[in-house]
């Protein structure tokens, strides 16, 4: 049963690491199917430009551009943006 989840995100440049690692459960909920709506709110909304979000990095956690391309993360109708 496919399963839709929201991820607020509070952060952006200002604390990489929550960002991350909101991106990677975003991506850990699409590998099993289930539906992801990311919702940038307040200082993710520095995130919004692409090259932004792809500069964002924690140590230990897998390369962000890696996460953005993978096709599960590229599919418009199980993936949303909103500001």
């Amino acid at each position: 049963m496919v399963k839709t989840m929201c991820i607020v995100l509070t952060c952006g440049t200002n604390d990489p690491t929550k960002t991350h690692a909101a991106i990677v459960g975003g991506f850990a909920q699409r590998k099993i199917g289930n539906k992801v709506n990311f919702v940038l709110m307040a200082e993710a909304g520095n995130i919004v430009d692409d090259k932004a979000l792809r500069g964002v990095s924690a140590f230990g956690l897998p390369p962000m551009a890696t996460l953005l391309d993978d096709p599960v993360m590229n599919d418009a109708d199980n993936v949303s943006w909103t500001v």
